[in-house]
């Protein structure tokens, strides 16, 4: 017999000068914000620039040479790697708790800038509950239940989840998701029996002379004894 282990979420400051999401915050009001009148506003403190009819107006030029310039910033700015720095140094010491009860977490889920997806398991059905944690509001609030397992999207806005038989596709920055509507997944697929166990047998054959501990292969013939086996001989 088993059980399924219960687990605390945690989370790691990378930046050793980075302030702690969960720092106390305060309640007190703000009141140093003043709305701004236009009787305030200096008529010197105008720019006599910013009013020239004869001024040229800024932006971004339209030759050629400019465009092609813009395209390739565009394409270098797509193609390159975000840098990512961590300090090293003391990193056990900025491991922190979600303020999350321990529970039956299966997998977490990257997800919409300021939040994380985690799965936990339901009682003895083995369904899933999709918590939604925010850091804004320091609470994870329920997001979708009963489902058997959920993928993100590249760009952290949609979510492909399996509900029962059937597989939505819901809105990632939603409070919880809508699954209305479930995808068409009658889909078919043509199979050769026949070469795909040619496929498996041969794969194991190689994956036996590569890897056997003994290079020898015990004084066997290895190519001999894969002709001697093979079905369509």
């Amino acid at each position: 017999m088993g059980s399924d282990s219960e687990y605390s979420p945690y989370i790691v400051s990378l930046l050793a000068d980075e302030t702690s999401p969960f720092a106390p915050r305060s309640d007190e009001e703000n009141t140093e914000e003043k709305d701004i009148d236009e009787e305030d506003i200096d008529e010197e403190d105008i720019d006599e620039e910013s009013i020239d009819d004869d001024a040229e107006p800024s932006g971004k030029s339209d030759t050629p040479e400019d465009k092609v310039q813009e395209k390739n910033d565009k394409e270098t700015s797509k193609n390159s790697i975000e840098k990512i720095d961590i300090d090293f140094e003391n990193i056990e010491r900025r491991i922190l708790p979600l303020p999350m009860p321990a529970g039956k977490y299966v997998l977490a889920l990257t997800a919409p800038k300021g939040t994380v997806f985690f799965a936990k398991r339901q009682h003895e059905d083995r369904n899933l509950e999709l918590l939604k944690f925010d850091l804004k509001s320091r609470k994870a609030e329920p997001f979708i239940q009963g489902i058997q397992t959920a993928s993100i999207s590249a760009d952290h806005k949609k979510l492909l989840v399996k509900k029962g038989p059937k597989w939505f596709v819901v809105d990632a920055d939603k409070p919880t998701a809508k699954t209305d509507k479930p995808l068409n997944t009658e889909l078919m697929m043509s199979l050769d029996r026949q070469k795909e166990w040619r496929q498996i047998f041969v794969e194991a054959w190689r994956y036996q002379r590569d890897y056997f501990y003994d290079e020898n292969m015990h004084g066997r013939d290895w190519n001999e004894v894969v002709k001697r086996a093979r079905a369509d001989r």
